[in-house]
C-alpha cells in the first residue's frame, strides 16, 4: 500500500500541526496495518521519536528525570535513523 499518508502525518506533527486536518486517518491506519516494519525501520524510529517527544511535552512523565531524558532519547533515535 505504501506509507505516504503516514509520512504526511508525521511531517505535519513535527512541523506544527496546522495541516493536521488534511490527513486521512483511515489511510494512516491502513498503511500502518500493512507496513512491513522490518523493511521500514526509519518510519518506526520516527514514530517512536514523535511519541517520546509528545509524552515529554504533555507532562505525562511526572518524574523530572524522565521528562528530561525523553527529548534526549528522541534526539538519539533521530541520529540513528
Amino acid at each position: 500500500m505504501g506509507i505516504d499518508e503516514t509520512t504526511k502525518l508525521i511531517d505535519v506533527l513535527e512541523n506544527g500541526g496546522l495541516a493536521l486536518m488534511t490527513v486521512d486517518f483511515l489511510k494512516v491506519t491502513q498503511e500502518l496495518q500493512d507496513l512491513d516494519w522490518t523493511e521500514n525501520k526509519a518510519l518506526g524510529i520516527r514514530l517512536l521519536e514523535l511519541i517520546m517527544e509528545m509524552v515529554a511535552a504533555m507532562n505525562f512523565a511526572k518524574n523530572p528525570i524522565i521528562s528530561l531524558s525523553l527529548p534526549i532519547a528522541a534526539k538519539i533515535l533521530k541520529a540513528l535513523a
